[in-house]
């Protein structure tokens, strides 16, 4: 959703002098959950005292941020850099996720399977504002309606997707902890329901 309303952000946070950032941030945006993520998988390293895997992984990602900003900054400048700082990003998450998985002990597959409900959802959000934000741009002129209007489509395609996401989504344990809140719900109306049905 970021990159693709990096426009309409820049313009109602910064202002329209601050144009010239919206290619970089439309770069960055899409690590933005890589980097908040892996910071998970950070603290159980660290609780685990896994100190030199999590030196060497460390190491990894230094060296891409630097290389890859090197080189980034050659063939696109500022951009190329904004390549490099995402793709280390996204490089990072990865080994530290199965680092974390190794001394959590969770199977490889099992990691793979817990991130499948979250790719579904953002598959339908992405597809949903791909094509609802140029429509809304060529007929809203205010660039806050048009944030407005796509977080309000982003979110009821998010939440359509992931209640029909079927066997996909069996495994979310957000899902979970709603389909049972739920069940317990109707449950507790069952009997009321009942006695009522029940009376002359």
């Amino acid at each position: 959703g970021m990159c693709l309303l990096s426009p309409e952000l820049v313009v109602v946070l910064f202002g329209e002098v601050w144009r010239p950032v919206i290619p970089v941030l439309s770069v960055l945006s899409c690590g933005v959950f890589f980097r908040a993520a892996y910071k998970c998988s950070d603290v159980l390293i660290r609780s685990k005292g896994d100190v030199y895997a999590y030196a060497a992984r460390q190491a990894w990602y230094t060296a891409i941020i630097v290389v890859g900003s090197f080189i980034g900054a050659i063939l696109g400048g500022l951009q190329g850099v904004a390549y490099a700082v995402v793709m280390g990003v996204v490089v990072n998450y990865t080994l530290m996720t199965l680092l974390a998985g190794r001394l959590a002990r969770v199977p490889r597959g099992e990691l793979v399977r817990c991130h499948v409900p979250g790719i579904w959802v953002s598959v339908w959000m992405g597809l949903a504002l791909a094509y609802a934000v140029p429509m809304l741009r060529a007929h809203v002129k205010s660039p806050l309606m048009v944030l407005v209007y796509s977080g309000s489509v982003g979110c009821f395609v998010a939440l359509l997707s992931w209640a029909c996401s079927g066997p996909i989504g069996s495994g979310s344990n957000v899902r979970s902890l709603a389909v049972s809140l739920l069940g317990r719900q109707l449950k507790t109306l069952q009997p009321a329901g009942g006695a009522e049905s029940g009376r002359p």
